[in-house]
């Protein structure tokens, strides 16, 4: 039987959450959260990037804003998560759960978005995961309006009754950075007995007040997808039994031979170790077995 094994979280991993989040708030204080329209591209960009210094992204709120900056805050979340020409061809259902969208994103500290590669909203779970849902792409796909409108475009879009979160999952810091995993999580509830679909925009804002709460009560796909592309329990929890035992009783380095994300520092010096325990291997071979080292045999005769 598959269950939930809870166990307590890495040595130092409280203390490390602690100092990220105090980190965070320093940081927070000399950044310049102002918005521009970038000339060229037409997009909206934060001077100094979001809150964890990323230029790509915005951040959804900031403490203090005047009454003007919030209101142009707003109109940019819009045009960075929905582009224009899909927002007018919005139906008044949705529109109105995009507005309530952009209240819940308007009163998060924790989210940002961006319109790279679509628009987005991202959430970091802790400092060694984001996860990111696909907003303009889960739109699309309900309405139907792929961004080329050709042939195979077409073809293999998926279907406007699709009830899956586009959810991924990112790897942050270390040497894995930028490695994602998608994360498989379904909307239940997609309509009335009418027969009439639920906007798929209240999924969204589901969503969005969901990660505004920390993620709390994760579905089994959700801590999979984290102990898969982390390697790390998601607050003490396993999804399942076997990936507890490997952490419980499979061989780990000792903490004074890590790094600060659990790894194996990587150095040159090591390629040239290996090479060389190879060669003295490869030379202990030979001595032991002579018959193996060339094509005729020199064994005793």
């Amino acid at each position: 039987m598959v269950h939930d094994v809870r166990l307590p979280g890495p040595l130092g991993s409280e203390n490390k959450l602690a100092n990220w989040k105090i980190e965070m708030d320093k940081e927070r204080i000399t950044h310049d959260t102002s918005l521009y329209r970038d000339p060229t591209t037409g997009r909206w960009l934060q001077t100094d990037g979001s809150r964890l210094g990323l230029l790509d992204e915005i951040d959804t709120s900031v403490a203090g804003e005047s009454a003007r900056d919030r209101a142009t805050r707003r109109v940019a979340l819009t045009e960075t998560l929905v582009p224009l020409d899909l927002l007018i061809q919005m139906p008044p259902a949705e529109l109105r759960a995009f507005e309530l969208l952009l209240d819940v994103l308007t009163s998060s500290r924790t989210c940002r978005v961006t319109s790279e590669k679509g628009g987005r909203i991202l959430c970091r779970i802790n400092p060694f995961a984001d996860v990111e849902l696909l907003v303009e792409y889960m739109i699309r796909v309900r309405l139907g309006i792929p961004w080329n409108d050709d042939y195979e475009t077409r073809r293999f879009w998926p279907s406007r009754y699709d009830h899956h979160l586009s959810i991924y999952m990112i790897r942050c810091g270390g040497m894995f950075d930028g490695e994602f995993i998608e994360v498989c999580m379904v909307n239940d509830y997609t309509g009335d007995h009418t027969g009439r679909r639920i906007p798929v925009t209240d999924a969204i804002v589901s969503w969005a007040l969901w990660a505004n709460c920390g993620f709390p009560n994760p579905p089994r796909s959700f801590v999979e997808a984290y102990n898969q592309l982390t390697g790390r329990a998601l607050n003490g929890v396993f999804a399942y039994e076997e990936e507890y035992e490997d952490h419980e009783f499979g061989f780990q380095l000792p903490a004074y031979m890590t790094d600060e994300y659990g790894m194996e520092p990587f150095s040159e010096l090591d390629c040239d170790a290996r090479v060389w325990e190879e060669s003295l291997m490869s030379s202990t071979r030979a001595r032991r077995n002579p018959s193996r080292t060339c094509n005729v045999s020199v064994g005793s005769g």
